[in-house]
């Protein structure tokens, strides 16, 4: 498979390797560990973040996803039986505002509270915030040069 990222409701990241024969996997919600509003993050976190992962929590993990990629890919590897080869857990933070998980439409976890561009020196930034507000952040750098007769 090419690489891909999947944003719609539930989102996730299939990102192939092919010099390397390897792949990057992560699907949403399977691969939140929790949440947490306005609290302390737990040590356990800290620990997971730093590649010391429970056992139990790699096991849960690496099956949910390898039953989600069966589920979105069911015709590779025979019928929804494809396997991962030496699968390797890696755990880190994601921080966003908002109280409420990113199914809910008014979570303020879809807000974003910077300018998404930055033009200094003659240069442009594009903060992406999140991955998903890239192509709409590209879009009004367009749209800037298209509106304008320079800058």
């Amino acid at each position: 498979l090419p690489s891909f990222t999947i944003v719609n409701g539930p989102f996730g990241d299939y990102v192939h390797y092919p010099n390397d024969n390897k792949m990057y996997f992560s699907w949403y919600p399977v691969s939140r560990h929790g949440m947490i509003v306005n609290e302390d993050i737990p040590e356990e976190w800290f620990a997971i973040a730093n590649g010391t992962i429970p056992p139990d929590l790699e096991v849960m993990q690496l099956q949910a996803h390898q039953a989600k990629f069966n589920e979105l890919f069911p015709g590779i590897g025979g019928g929804g039986n494809f396997q991962f080869k030496a699968p390797h857990l890696v755990g880190g933070f994601i921080l966003a505002n908002g109280e409420k998980d990113v199914n809910h439409v008014d979570s303020a976890i879809h807000e974003r509270a910077d300018e998404p561009i930055v033009h200094q020196d003659g240069y442009f930034s594009i903060s992406t915030q999140k991955f998903t507000s890239a192509p709409y952040h590209a879009y009004l750098l367009e749209k800037q040069f298209l509106e304008k007769d320079h800058i």
